[in-house]
C-alpha cells in the first residue's frame, strides 16, 4: 500500500463514516488503486464541526468536510497525480 486513509469515526463524523468509506471504496476501485490505497478507521480527528473528515499518510494530510465529489477529487489529485486536494484540507494540529 502507498497510501493509508483513516477516517474519522468520532461522534461527530461517526454517522457519516459508512457513507464516507464507500465513497472512498468506489473512487478508489473506479481508479483502479485498490492495491495502493488502504482504508482504516481512525478515531476521531479531533476536528470536530468540519466532518466528515479522513487523514492521510504518508504526510499526514487532514481533509475536512467531505462528501463524493470531494472524495473522488482526492482519489484522482492526491493518489493518482501525488498533490493534495488544497480546497479541503486542514492544517489544525
Amino acid at each position: 500500500m502507498h497510501y493509508r486513509v483513516y477516517i474519522c469515526t468520532g461522534p461527530h463524523c461517526g454517522p457519516q463514516s459508512a457513507d464516507l468509506e464507500r465513497a472512498f471504496e468506489c473512487a478508489i476501485a473506479a481508479a483502479d488503486l485498490a492495491d495502493q490505497v488502504g482504508l482504516r478507521s481512525g478515531g476521531c480527528l479531533s476536528r470536530c464541526g468540519r466532518g466528515p473528515n479522513a487523514m492521510v499518510h504518508p504526510g499526514g494530510v487532514a481533509y475536512v468536510g467531505l462528501d463524493a465529489a470531494s472524495v473522488s477529487a482526492i482519489v484522482r489529485q492526491h493518489f493518482k497525480d501525488g498533490q493534495p486536494l488544497r480546497s479541503h484540507t486542514d492544517s489544525q494540529g
